[in-house]
């Protein structure tokens, strides 16, 4: 009897990003009507699974929950950061990472996108929402974001499908970012030497360890997830080393957000002109800006209630 063709597996792409980057749309727009919705064991939230082709192979794409960093403070957090950690229960690691980015949120959004990057996945960036920079007048300067990122950036206009064949392409010769967030050098120190023995207890890709080892030492969750994960070896050397940063005077609590934000004001300098601070302003921005004005505001409010007023009572 002849043996069996093994089947190939398929090429798995988790797309992430924060809520309301049009994540959602575009992997609509990757997929079509081949989607279904899964479960992880043990959580209750949603993950939208569909297929499609990369450079004529099949893939499957995940779109995981939105999140707006990998400290998770949500149910639907948690299953984000556990896919792209590779703490999923049952499920191995992504093969490469789509990054859904909100071009009008640029510097918001790009928290997470960092954070995700440091993994070390294959990763492409998707950008969304261009054409409000457009309206603005604002320019971005995609060739200086993805030297600063190190990883490609493609602009998409899903109504249109403008950029979803080069994304494609691009995910199929995806490459790990080989750009870090830079942290003082005690701070350094202390992260690579957790990455080193995140390797020695089990991590399955080196290229991540740099990633779960900021993650353990900043999030508040850090110790028992590196105790759940790894076992209570690495979560003793997650607690001495946030002990050591202590006794320096740093606070292992605060200092990622510092120095994420830090370098993110440089990068926004570089990419976007220095007036739009990476936030373009919408039509909805401007009109809540004079509804909560500290004087136009309860003006707008008493006129509201006026109206509500003569409605139930006059009229």
């Amino acid at each position: 009897m002849a043996e069996a063709t093994p089947v190939a597996t398929p090429f798995r792409i988790a797309v992430a990003g924060n809520p309301n980057a049009g994540k959602t749309t575009l992997f609509n727009a990757l997929t079509g009507l081949r989607q279904k919705v899964a479960n992880y064991p043990g959580v209750t939230v949603d993950v939208h699974q569909g297929t499609t082709t990369i450079n004529g192979q099949p893939a499957r794409l995940l779109d995981l929950p939105g999140a707006y960093s990998l400290s998770a403070q949500s149910p639907d957090e948690e299953v984000a950061r556990d896919v792209l950690l590779g703490w999923q229960m049952g499920d191995d690691p992504p093969d490469a990472v789509l990054i859904v980015v909100d071009a009008s949120h640029l510097d918001r959004n790009l928290y997470l996108a960092t954070q995700i990057l440091e993994l070390g996945h294959p990763a492409v960036i998707a950008l969304t929402m261009i054409d409000l920079l457009a309206d603005r007048g604002a320019e971005l300067n995609l060739a200086a974001l993805e030297e600063d990122l190190g990883t490609r950036v493609i602009a998409v206009n899903c109504r249109s499908g403008v950029g979803l064949d080069e994304l494609r392409t691009a995910l199929a010769h995806a490459q790990p970012a080989r750009r870090r967030i830079a942290l003082r050098p005690p701070v350094e120190a202390a992260v690579d030497r957790l990455a080193a023995a995140v390797e020695t207890h089990g991590a399955r890709s080196a290229d991540r360890s740099f990633g779960i080892a900021l993650r353990l030492l900043s999030a508040a969750t850090g110790t028992h997830d590196a105790r759940r994960h790894y076992g209570p070896g690495l979560a003793a050397a997650v607690e001495a080393e946030r002990a050591a940063l202590t006794a320096e005077g740093i606070a292992w609590q605060g200092f990622e957000a510092s120095a994420r934000y830090a370098w993110l004001r440089r990068l926004m300098a570089e990419v976007l002109p220095a007036d739009s601070g990476g936030q373009v302003r919408t039509r909805s921005d401007r009109l809540d800006r004079w509804l909560t004005h500290r004087v136009w505001g309860p003006v707008f409010f008493l006129l509201v209630m006026a109206v509500v007023f003569q409605g139930i009572y006059a009229w």
